[in-house]
């Protein structure tokens, strides 16, 4: 491998991109880039002691020589996990749009039952102004209105009066 390959995977693997990698060296992220070519590879060699500063769980042989393993033994297995928490990562960001869209149809039925529930309290509201209106009418005409049936069981009051005015021989 190369050296501005071996630059490239630590800008990668470490520090998430070339970008961050020009950023946490203090370099313009546009000069690291044009260093990051077999033609201009020459131009890493002053910058590989800042790049062992910054990560120094690199390999100076791996960095320097392309000799060994890129990390150093001890901090290989303190890496292991954070890759696999970052694989999780990855895969829990995966996940995102299709939550994103579960959330807006939630959003959707929740408007939905609140407009129902709006139209529900209004019937109520016209149900007890309707209720009230009637109390008044019968506290006004001193019974039910007209209107009113008699409960189940309990004669009407036509059949009352007709009651009456036959046992009294037809006469109110």
């Amino acid at each position: 491998m190369k050296l501005y390959q071996r630059v490239k995977k630590i800008a990668q693997d470490l520090a998430g991109s070339e970008v961050k990698l020009g950023t946490a060296m203090k370099m313009n992220p546009r000069t690291l880039n044009g260093y990051l070519k077999e033609s201009r590879e020459h131009n890493l060699w002053p910058l590989l002691p800042t790049i062992l500063k910054i990560f120094p769980q690199v390999s100076r042989e791996w960095l320097y020589f392309d000799e060994g393993e890129m990390l150093k033994a001890d901090c290989e297995k303190a890496l292991k996990p954070i890759r696999s928490a970052a694989d999780q990562a990855d895969q829990n960001i995966g996940a995102v749009p299709a939550l994103e869209k579960e959330n807006a149809a939630l959003r959707e039925l929740v408007d939905s039952k609140n407009e129902v529930i709006a139209l529900q309290k209004q019937l109520l509201a016209k149900v007890a102004d309707q209720a009230d209106q009637d109390q008044r009418g019968m506290e006004f005409s001193g019974g039910p209105p007209a209107h009113t049936a008699s409960a189940p069981g309990t004669p009407s009051a036509a059949h009352l009066l007709r009651r009456s005015t036959d046992r009294e021989g037809g006469k109110l």
